[in-house]
């Protein structure tokens, strides 16, 4: 009996650190309200999606990016269109934040460009803010490990996670 309990001890840890090499993601903060300025937003035409950061240096992010993206349904289907960094700070939009250091998500909504770095050790980060105007209303930040270019799996895994986590209060 004593050696059944130290395997299921075993597979629970087995379990566990398996899940540090999967794609993971989390709100780190959520506004209430959130749902009518994204479907104002998605009523208008596109969200439109700022995507800063080329972690994989190979200039195909920012269109696969959008096209996981495009792949989560909330509720009801939602367009995305790449907008530059300029993209004007009184209007609705995502920032999605490869591997970027030195600005929180109120910043990034406030127009700031944070820095940003090759994947390097393997490991990619994501930071996701959904901003109306130069307010933050939801930020989701993610990582995944073991991935060298944005056409493995968790790349699609860690996109679409955090776009579900991103837009999720009502449902919509």
């Amino acid at each position: 009996m004593q050696s059944l309990h130290r395997l299921a001890a075993f597979a629970a840890l087995l379990a566990l650190t398996a899940c540090d090499d999967v794609p993971t993601s989390v709100v780190s903060y959520q506004e209430s309200g959130i749902d009518s300025t994204l479907i104002a937003t998605i009523a208008d035409g596109p969200m439109p999606v700022v995507v800063i950061g080329d972690p994989f240096n190979d200039g195909g992010v920012a269109e696969r990016t959008l096209k996981e993206m495009s792949v989560v349904q909330i509720g009801r289907a939602i367009e995305y269109a790449q907008a530059g960094p300029d993209f004007p700070t009184d209007d609705a939009r995502t920032f999605v934040v490869f591997n970027g250091s030195g600005a929180s998500g109120d910043r990034i909504c406030q127009g700031e460009v944070p820095e940003t770095a090759a994947v390097g050790s393997g490991e990619l980060t994501l930071r996701m803010v959904f901003c109306g105007g130069s307010r933050r209303l939801s930020d989701v930040q993610g990582r995944t490990p073991n991935i060298a270019t944005s056409g493995h799996d968790y790349f699609g895994m860690l996109v679409r996670g955090a776009t579900r986590s991103l837009y999720r209060e009502g449902e919509h």
